[in-house]
């Protein structure tokens, strides 16, 4: 089945359940934040996603079959 792949890093696999990636099936049109809404993975636990080699906040750009997001969490500390 066609997918598109979420990787979950750090404290994020929590909301996988431990898992790191999450395949999920290839919709026409969905964009990364469809994607990631999808996922369950709440807005607040991450800050950026890697997408296609970049760092971005954009959550509009349209993934293609087999194309791998990885999310980056929200960190703290000093």
């Amino acid at each position: 089945m066609p997918s598109v792949t979420l990787v979950l890093l750090a404290n994020l696999r929590h909301y996988a359940g431990g898992e790191e990636r999450l395949e999920l099936p290839f919709r026409e049109g969905a964009t990364i934040a469809d994607y990631l809404r999808e996922s369950g993975v709440p807005d607040h636990a991450y800050y950026a996603v890697v997408y296609r080699d970049a760092v971005t906040r954009d959550l509009d750009a349209v993934p293609a079959v087999g194309d791998v997001v990885e999310l980056l969490p929200v960190m703290s500390g000093g």
